[in-house]
């Protein structure tokens, strides 16, 4: 004979770390109903009530602000800059090479310097860039000191304003308009 009444321990709060009935091990409430009032906890971080910000459509604390588009774009530019850097320099260093001839060792010993100076400043370019796609604010300034180092020695050497100075500068440009600064502030209150 079944019995369908239940015992009086079947109310009674379970300890901390065992289940509940309808519920797995860890006390997360599972897909099947349990007959009582189910209970929703948010994740860490999740609950929209909580967080400086969270009612005014910014993130609640702990989640993550998403890169807006015009910071995604503006590395992007320098990312391209850096791509492009790199095959310009295998270029030059190939016509010096065979500029200079098999002969001449003083002339080789010059190209190999400018191509390791070169492959030093574009390894110190990359880690800026590594650095400033974390939303790290001193790297995103170094850019702009590197852009403008540029396009200084671009109008200094009387080539005036070429494409790539332009470029250097929509990409800084883009890096410090007001939703780029929004997110670099943001990232820097998480650490």
């Amino acid at each position: 004979m079944q019995h369908d009444a239940h015992s009086p321990d079947d109310h009674q709060q379970p300890r901390y770390g065992q289940p509940q009935q309808g519920q797995p091990y860890g006390g997360q409430p599972s897909s099947q109903p349990s007959g009582d009032q189910p209970v929703s906890y948010a994740p860490y971080g999740q609950g929209a009530e909580y967080g400086h910000g969270a009612q005014h459509g910014q993130p609640a604390y702990g989640a993550a602000m998403p890169m807006p588009a015009v910071v995604k774009w503006g590395l992007g530019i320098q990312w391209a800059g850096v791509a492009l850097g790199v095959i310009g320099i295998g270029i030059a260093g190939l016509g010096l090479l065979a500029f200079a001839g098999a002969g001449d060792a003083g002339m080789l010993g010059a190209v190999g310097m400018l191509l390791a100076v070169a492959a030093v400043l574009v390894v110190a370019q990359v880690v800026v860039l590594l650095f400033a796609t974390k939303g790290r604010n001193w790297a995103r300034i170094v850019l702009a000191v590197l852009a403008a180092i540029g396009i200084i020695t671009s109008l200094s050497s009387g080539q005036g304003l070429n494409f790539g100075s332009l470029i250097s500068i929509l990409s800084v440009v883009l890096l410090f308009l007001p939703a780029a600064n929004e997110w670099f502030r943001a990232r820097s209150a998480q650490r």
